[in-house]
């Protein structure tokens, strides 16, 4: 007879996908455990949290189990606010360990400047201006 146990510590925390990351909006991106310690996984459970305050709740995975593995969190998240996140893995045994722990600030990447417009010159200086 075989024994199983609670799938392992994920091997690395979420991260998030800049290339869509928003001040309004957060992808999440975490990997597949690979340690199963014997019984298939049935859930990946992503959790977020404000690091002032430490309430952890669960925003995928834990009832229905989901076996995504991107989340897009957008609910009521506020612009330049911290966000964290941390993820485990689910099989018929349990509840595996939590992964690390990400903080994430919700903004985007900015814009870059306008180009800047030649204004005068000397023979000594170049004076541009900026919109």
């Amino acid at each position: 007879m075989l024994w199983a146990e609670v799938p392992n510590k994920p091997t690395n925390a979420p991260v998030s996908d800049i290339s869509v990351t928003t001040a309004y909006m957060i992808k999440i991106n975490y990997q597949a455990v690979t340690q199963t310690n014997g019984a298939v996984i049935l859930s990946y459970e992503l959790q977020v949290a404000t690091p002032n305050f430490n309430d952890w709740r669960s925003i995928v995975g834990e009832n229905p189990f989901s076996l995504t593995l991107t989340y897009n969190f957008n609910v009521n998240i506020s612009r330049g606010f911290d966000y964290s996140f941390r993820y485990r893995a689910i099989n018929s045994v349990g509840q595996g360990p939590w992964s690390d722990t990400v903080t994430i600030k919700a903004a985007g990447v900015p814009q870059p400047p306008a180009i800047p417009k030649f204004a005068s010159s000397t023979s000594n200086s170049i004076t541009l201006s900026f919109n």
